[in-house]
Order: C-alpha cells, then sequence, then structure tokens
C-alpha cells in the first residue's frame, strides 16, 4: 500500500466517508456504534478489526456508502486491492454523485500506474466536490508522471492556495518543480513542507536528494541526521546519507551503514530498488565485482516490476532502430546538402554512458558557449511531423524549403526553451540519443558540427547496466547485460550505415584520450571549431555547482579521474557470455582485441 494512499485514506476516515447522502447520524445506533467502532480501528491501522466492524455494520445495510468506501480503504490497506475497487464500484453505483470513491479509484489507478485513469478519476472527483484539496493533490501528482508538468504545477497550485498547511501538496509541488530544473523554487517547496511536518522523513528524503544532487553534502547531511534522530531505521534516508558518505570519501562507512540497515528492528525499505544500486556503486568502489554484479543484478530485477518499466515497451524503441536501418541499407550515398543558415548549432551525441556529459560540462565551461542538457528537442519535434508510423526520414525528404526553414525554428526555439537560462554564444545540444535521429540534424542543419563520443564498448555497456535509469523505451534495455549489449550493437550498426549515407559532418572524441591527454583532445577540438584555448575547459569542476540530471550528476563534479577506464576487465567474467557480439564493435572502433 503506497504511502500517499494510507494518508488519504487516513483523511477520509477521519471525515467519515465524506457523504452528504446517507449520513451515519441517520443509523441506529448500533449501526453508528460498528462505524464508529471501525473508525477507531482505522486510525490505529488495526486492519483485521476494522474490517471485522464494518463486514458487520454491511450485513446489516448492504449499500451503506461511508460503510462501503471505509471497508475498501482498510482492504486495500490489507492487500485486498481488487475487492476494495469493487466497493468503491459499488458505492459510486449506489451514489454517483460522491467525490470519494472516485477519489480512491484514481488513487488505486495511481498505484498501478494507470495514469489516464488516475487523471479522468480525480477529474471526476472535482466535477463533484470543486474545493476536493486530496483530488487536486492527486490529479497534479499523475500528470507530472504523465509528463504534463504545467498542467500538474496548477493542480498543485490549487491544491495549496485551499490548504496552504497541506504539506503533501506542497512536497509534490516542489517535484514538479524540479523537474522543470527550477531548482531554487523546488528547494523552497521541500522546506515548507518540511517546516510544516518537522521530521516528517519523506520530507526530509525530498531536500535532502535535492541538496546532494545539487552537490551541497554538508547541508543534506546536516538535514539527514535531523530527520534521522526520529526515523533511524527510514530505508529513504540512509540511502541519501550512504550517497553523501561515499561522495565524501568514506565507502566502507557507506557500505556498513547500509549493510547494516536489515539489522535495524522496524526498518523501512520503502525503496530499495535503489539501495541496490548503491550498494553496487560500493561494492564497486572497493574492488568487489562479484558482489556489485548480484547488487545490480537485484535492483534491475526489482526495477522490472515498476509500473515505469512495464509501460516502457522497449521492444517499440529497437523496432524503430531496425526500421531505420532497414532504410539505410537500401539507401544510396546522399551528398552533403548545402550550408545552413547562422545559429547552426553544435551536437554533442553518442551511446549513453560514453562521456557525452563530461564533454558537455567542459564546453559549457567557455563563456562562448550554452550547452542543452538531454533534451527531448529531436524526438518532440519528430513528433509533429506530418503522417503515420515512425520512419522519419522519408517525412522529412516530403517537406518544402519554407517547411523546413519553419522546422528549423521551430528546433532552435525548443533548445533554446529546454535550457531555459540565458543563451550566451553558441547552442550545443548534448543528447546521446540523437544519435538515432542524425537525418533530422543533417536535413535541418547541413555542415553542423557533429561530435561522436567514443568509449570501449565493454566500458559503455558495463556502466549502463550499472546505472538506474529512469525507465523508457529505451533505458529500459538496460535492464540485463544481454540487451544492453543488444541494443549497443544494433544502434551502433545503424549509426555506421547513417555515417555512410548521410554523409555527416562528424568528428569522434575518444573517450580515453580525454580523461587521460584532456590538452590534447580538446586542443585538436577547439581547432576544429574555429574556437580559441579556454583553461576553464579543464576546471569545469570548479564551476558554480548546478544540478545536473543526468547519470553522471555525481562524475562530472569532480576532477578528471581514470578508475572508470578500462574498469570492464574486473568484470570480464560478466561480459564473456557476449563477447562474440562485442568482438566486431571493439575491433571496428580501432581497440585491442580481448
Amino acid at each position: 500500500m503506497s504511502r500517499k494512499m494510507r494518508r488519504a485514506q487516513e483523511a477520509q476516515a477521519r471525515r467519515g466517508g465524506g457523504h452528504r447522502k446517507g449520513r451515519i447520524g441517520d443509523l441506529d445506533q448500533h449501526l453508528q456504534s460498528l462505524f464508529r467502532s471501525g473508525m477507531e480501528c482505522q486510525q490505529q491501522r488495526d486492519w483485521p478489526a476494522a474490517a471485522g466492524h464494518y463486514e458487520e455494520a454491511l450485513t446489516l445495510r448492504p449499500d451503506q456508502p461511508a460503510f462501503l468506501v471505509n471497508l475498501g480503504m482498510v482492504l486495500y490497506a490489507m492487500g485486498q486491492r481488487e475487492r476494495a475497487e469493487g466497493l468503491w464500484h459499488r458505492a459510486i453505483a449506489v451514489e454517483p454523485d460522491q467525490a470519494a470513491p472516485f477519489i480512491f479509484l484514481g488513487s488505486a489507478a495511481l498505484d498501478k500506474g494507470h495514469m489516464d485513469q488516475a487523471v479522468a478519476l480525480n477529474r471526476k472527483a472535482l466535477l463533484l466536490e470543486p474545493d476536493n484539496i486530496l483530488a487536486h493533490n492527486n490529479l497534479g501528482v499523475a500528470l507530472r508522471r504523465m509528463g504534463d508538468l504545467d498542467g500538474a504545477l496548477r493542480a498543485l497550485d490549487r491544491a495549496v492556495a485551499l490548504a496552504p498547511r497541506h504539506a503533501e501538496a506542497w512536497a509534490n509541488r516542489g517535484a514538479v518543480l524540479q523537474d522543470r530544473e527550477d531548482w531554487t523554487r523546488a528547494e523552497d517547496n521541500y522546506r515548507k513542507a518540511l517546516d510544516l511536518l518537522p521530521g516528517h522523513p519523506g520530507h526530509a528524503f525530498n531536500l535532502a536528494d535535492l541538496l546532494e544532487r545539487g552537490h551541497r553534502l554538508d547541508e543534506a547531511r546536516a538535514v539527514l541526521t535531523r530527520a534521522l534522530e526520529r526515523s533511524p531505521g527510514h530505508g529513504e534516508l540512509q540511502l541519501i546519507l550512504a550517497r553523501v558518505e561515499r561522495r565524501q570519501g568514506d565507502p566502507q562507512g557507506a557500505l556498513r551503514r547500509l549493510e547494516a540497515l536489515g539489522r535495524i528492528p522496524g526498518a523501512l525499505w520503502p525503496i530499495p530498488r535503489e539501495i541496490c544500486f548503491e550498494l553496487g556503486r560500493l561494492y564497486d568502489q572497493l574492488d568487489r565485482p562479484t558482489e556489485a554484479l548480484a547488487a545490480f543484478t537485484d535492483g534491475h530485477r526489482l526495477q522490472t516490476r515498476d509500473w515505469q518499466f512495464q509501460s516502457a515497451n522497449p521492444g517499440r524503441f529497437m523496432g524503430e532502430v531496425e526500421m531505420l536501418s532497414h532504410y539505410y541499407r537500401g539507401l544510396k550515398p546522399q551528398p552533403p546538402g548545402p550550408p545552413g543558415p547562422d545559429q547552426t548549432p553544435l551536437f554533442i551525441v553518442g551511446f549513453p554512458r560514453s562521456g557525452t556529459t563530461l564533454l558537455g560540462r567542459m564546453l559549457d565551461a567557455r563563456s562562448d558557449m550554452t550547452v542543452v542538457v538531454e533534451s527531448s528537442t529531436s524526438a518532440d519535434l519528430l513528433a509533429t511531423l506530418p503522417g503515420k508510423g515512425p520512419l522519419f526520414p522519408r517525412k522529412l525528404a516530403a517537406l518544402n524549403p519554407a517547411a523546413r526553414d519553419r522546422l528549423r525554428a521551430d528546433y532552435l526555439a525548443r533548445l533554446r526553451a529546454a535550457h531555459g537560462g540565458e543563451v550566451k554564444g553558441r547552442l550545443v545540444d548534448q543528447q546521446p540519443f540523437n544519435m538515432v535521429w542524425l537525418e533530422l540534424i543533417t536535413t535541418l542543419f547541413p555542415g553542423a558540427p557533429i561530435l561522436f563520443m567514443q568509449r570501449h564498448p565493454c566500458d559503455v555497456c558495463l556502466s549502463c547496466f550499472m546505472q538506474d535509469f529512469q525507465p523508457n523505451k529505451a533505458t529500459a534495455h538496460f535492464a540485463t547485460l544481454a540487451t544492453t549489449v543488444e541494443l549497443y550493437a544494433r544502434m551502433m550498426e545503424l549509426w555506421w550505415l547513417m555515417l555512410d549515407r548521410l554523409t555527416p559532418n562528424v568528428k569522434i572524441v575518444g573517450y580515453e584520450n580525454l580523461v587521460t591527454n584532456p590538452d590534447q583532445e580538446l586542443g585538436w577540438l577547439t581547432q576544429y571549431l574555429g574556437i580559441g584555448w579556454d583553461p576553464a575547459m579543464l576546471d569545469f569542476h570548479q564551476r558554480p555547482r548546478r544540478t545536473i540530471t543526468t547519470a553522471s550528476y555525481q562524475q562530472v563534479t569532480r576532477p578528471l579521474y581514470q578508475e572508470s577506464r578500462g574498469r570492464w576487465q574486473r568484470y570480464a567474467f560478466a561480459l564473456e557470455p557476449h563477447m562474440d557480439r562485442l568482438r566486431p564493435l571493439i575491433g571496428r572502433l580501432g581497440y585491442p582485441a580481448p
């Protein structure tokens, strides 16, 4: 049972089901007594006793909505979710103009990851009860998960306007602002929630997580220390504190903290997946690869149960890659297009975990470049192309020059909007998966410089597997080493096909040389781009730190290091079953044969 559902049920129980018709006061004394006893047990979380009182009441009054709603809440808490939802549907059939059962069905839809249903149910509740705070809050949560951040913010704005002391609504509002990379306002909202409920572990976690991601480690530690005095067994808080300890140079202490968590009486493990990944990182840092691999495997196994993973549909992305590969195999090499207009961006592409964020941070340290980090500009723009089906090259070819000009202007506008701040000098679009949409770049920006980050295939695949990515149709492939290797192989094969057919202006930047000989690698790169040398590129980690949303947020705030170079050799035992697929790629990229 989710904590949001539990809090919603407790609030509704205090309101006695919230029904206007068939009030409990209209019932005889015995039924009133059963209902009050059920509520008392429910508030004490004595679910079996509460269920007994409500079930006895329903034998006497089978269609009393308050009994149906509250018994549903109790059964849901006991894990009997289908029965609970059936009772809420019965309550709607009896009294269709009551908001409460719609709200609880919406909460159940949230738990199952059915965001469309959650939105529809909460909107129905708001038609019946426009000022219902819980419905506005849950609507905001659902819209955020669907990616409608503007809609989510409107719903949560209404919730906090109706109830300025509703801590959960402030926390959810902070999460939306964090998604919008409005770090300052997100922090303010998290602090507001924590001020309203001092010591609340969930609100302390939100704030500490934001501070840790913003590299304010001492502040995060202070928040966590205070919260853990009240909730020493809270897994989320212990996780963030372990992460802080690891980043502050105490991996052994962090490991002891997480390994001891399971021995704390009453310890909560609300996010075991993240704990598995953090254990994996610690074991890896302490050179215990077998245990690290087991921890990462456990983390992915738990991740595959999550609704976000199950709705990611990775087969669709692999299908798109295969469709494009088939298309380019049948395409004759195309001559380079005519030079594009001014304001041509620079593009950084490459398979995830190949070093694109590192290179982006180095270029962003310059005063004459603005790097936009992993925006969805290309994918969003492709979705606007007319016609059906994912084969976008044919759609691009069908555009007339005026339509291409409009699309180019739209791309630049979206890219600037994705940055959100002041644009200085040349725009740089740093998005690894743009390697798949290469023809969009060459069509809209002929001759644009495209920097391809290259790293040893084994290190790339291993690093992807070791990350706790937000699941989407591409990153869901990283759940196993086998599917990671297969996606890498197919995307690289597609990339080489496109290089042959489209003749883009691509230069390869080697990850290994970038971390071992940065002066040399950045030297030729600045000459190629026609820009002067700027020592700030080597001091990127000393720049004012901002929150980074990519999986590399911890690494790229450190000085250059080489621990990740050749790391795959310690995990050769795990990669060996996949070497037949990897060896041809390793050779083609110029690395020594394993």
